[in-house]
């Protein structure tokens, strides 16, 4: 896709990046930090941002500013339409809503309008050109929570299918595995049962990085060390536990040393009820 504008201010544009390129990204680290105090004046988005914990608010904080600056090269629209997708997928999948999304994207925009406006005092068209590459990136980001979304209801369609189905239950947990397998940025799921509500028989596994992990860590579910990560919590607590950063979150240490070569990011456990007692976990 070409840009609209024309080749003189594109080259214009490429110039005054190439000579003041650290202007540019210092005024954009601020911006970034202004976006990040205001939003945690939201009490909804202060939680989000509380659940990531502080490495992981840093870590986004310097892809933003990696992907602000790129909102200002001039030929690259076709990347830039499938990042920005891709950039509104993960959002979707950290649970971020889009309403949430366009008010943070408000506040963001008028911050590095007002940091990047004295580079435009003399060529107005440059500050037009990031004003519509500022909408386009919005338009697309809500393009790609929007394909989560209609991926996720699909899934959950066809998981209530399958638990009226005729199927046995050892065949039911199978396509349940390979359902929630087609989430975008999954990289694995299992389901393991516990008949005596300290060991996970494990029940199914997809992904072979997933099933080379759980062949080499000890998950419990009682009050040891083991049984104090997302498996065991989901089973006593009933309810589901979210790991937004897996490296660095408390619950997950005695297993981040064996996961780390994997690159995973994230985790959700979900536990199964049977007749109101805890039967399995989905992780």
């Amino acid at each position: 896709m070409s840009s609209p504008f024309p080749l003189k201010s594109r080259k214009l544009l490429s110039s005054l990046l190439q000579n003041r390129q650290a202007d540019f990204s210092a005024a954009i680290a601020q911006a970034v930090e202004q976006f990040y105090a205001k939003v945690a004046e939201y009490p909804e988005l202060e939680i989000v941002l509380k659940r990531l914990g502080n490495e992981r608010v840093s870590r986004l904080k310097a892809e933003q500013c990696k992907h602000s600056l790129s909102l200002l090269l001039p030929d690259d629209d076709d990347d830039f339409a499938l990042r920005s997708q891709e950039i509104g997928k993960i959002h979707a999948l950290m649970g971020i809503q889009s309403e949430w999304l366009i008010n943070s994207m408000a506040l963001y925009s008028d911050s590095l309008l007002d940091l990047l406006s004295p580079f435009f005092k003399d060529t107005p068209e440059l500050r037009g050109y990031l004003l519509q590459r500022l909408a386009t990136d919005l338009a697309r980001q809500l393009q790609g929570m929007e394909t989560v979304a209609l991926e996720e209801r699909k899934i959950l369609e066809d998981i209530d299918q399958l638990l009226i189905s005729e199927v046995t239950p050892e065949e039911s947990v199978r396509q349940m595995i390979n359902k929630l397998m087609t989430i975008s940025g999954l990289d694995g799921a299992w389901i393991g049962h516990s008949e005596d509500g300290i060991h996970l028989l494990r029940d199914q596994v997809s992904g072979e990085a997933l099933e080379e992990y759980l062949n080499s860590v000890e998950i419990r579910l009682d009050d040891s060390p083991y049984g104090q990560g997302p498996a065991g919590k989901a089973w006593r607590s009933g309810e589901i536990v979210y790991v937004d950063d897996w490296l660095s979150d408390p619950i997950t240490a005695p297993w981040q040393e064996p996961s780390q070569k994997y690159g995973w990011r994230s985790n959700v456990t979900i536990p199964v009820k049977v007749n109101g007692k805890p039967y399995a976990t989905i992780g």
